[in-house]
């Protein structure tokens, strides 16, 4: 389009440049002078042919720029279509790059869960292992007992038995007198345990009796046992079974003294029927609901703990 505007462009300059040199012709010559007018005339339709090739090269020039115009026109319209191709090319493959990103993040959390479960399994070994350390000395006082009763049935066997069972009997011995040395070494640990926990249980009474709390009920135990220089089992089992005759005196008579301290007496109630009345909080009408009949211990403080307090 840009070559064909060039070209009519030229034609009309062309075409242009003798009508101009006629029209000044006929304005500047005289009709007295007709000769002065072909000179004039001539003169300057000489210089009209190099303004005609100037003209045709600006066209020229022009029509190739439009060329190269078209040209880089195009390019980048390729351009374009190879970006566009390139683009939708991109995003057929974002799927699968997310897809892959994905995998690559459950497999970094299948390592981590792995290596969690690695480090609990761990945990509950050394736990295990603990466990199993701490009562090794009663396993070892358990084999002894064993081996001491096997020794003792050697012995009877050998006192009744021939010589080749007397050997036998003498080698069952000897396991005996290694296992009752083994034993001899554990039964300082164990003492040693069972005072740690009885030092313990009275360590727990003493600070619950220095805070000013009320005593456990085996700081109680502890306590009587302690005052009467029994063991804290048979203070337990003697308070146990004065409190079970005083159970059984309450239901068989209805009452029972205890240590002259306290007066416990049995009081039946019996049943009540559901009935209409005012609710005490709010004042607004209301039903108590029926009780059926029930026991209770009223306990009384008497004079010989009034006078100890």
């Amino acid at each position: 389009m840009v070559a064909m505007k060039a070209m009519k462009a030229a034609k009309a300059a062309d075409d242009a440049a003798p009508m101009k040199a006629m029209k000044a012709m006929k304005a500047k010559a005289a009709p007295a002078k007709p000769m002065k007018a072909m000179k004039a005339m001539k003169a300057k339709a000489a210089p009209a042919k190099p303004a005609k090739a100037m003209k045709a090269m600006k066209a020229k020039a022009a029509a190739m720029k439009a060329m190269k115009a078209m040209k880089a026109k195009a390019a980048a319209m390729k351009a374009m279509k190879a970006m566009k191709a390139k683009a939708a090319k991109a995003a057929d493959d974002a799927p699968a790059m997310k897809a892959m990103k994905a995998m690559k993040a459950k497999a970094a959390a299948m390592k981590a869960m792995k290596a969690m479960k690695a480090m609990k399994a761990m945990k509950k070994a050394m736990k295990a292992r603990k466990a199993a350390a701490a009562p090794a000395p009663a396993m070892k006082a358990m084999k002894a007992m064993k081996a001491r009763k096997k020794a003792m049935k050697a012995r009877k066997a050998a006192a009744a038995a021939p010589a080749p069972k007397a050997m036998k009997a003498m080698k069952a011995m000897k396991k005996a007198m290694k296992a009752r040395k083994a034993a001899a070494a554990v039964a300082p640990v164990m003492k040693a345990m069972k005072a740690m926990k009885k030092a313990m249980k009275a360590m727990k009474a003493m600070k619950a009796m220095k805070a000013g709390g009320a005593m456990t009920q085996t700081a109680v135990f502890q306590s009587v046992a302690e005052t009467t220089g029994l063991k804290t089992k048979d203070a337990k089992g003697v308070v146990e079974a004065l409190m079970a005759v005083a159970v059984s005196q309450v239901a068989k008579s209805g009452s029972f003294k205890l240590a002259g301290m306290l007066n416990m007496k049995l009081k039946n109630k019996p049943a009540t029927k559901a009935r209409k009345g005012v609710n005490p909080f709010t004042k607004e009408p209301c039903v108590f609901k029926a009780k059926p009949a029930s026991k209770t211990v009223r306990v009384l403080p008497m004079k010989k703990l009034k006078e100890m307090l």
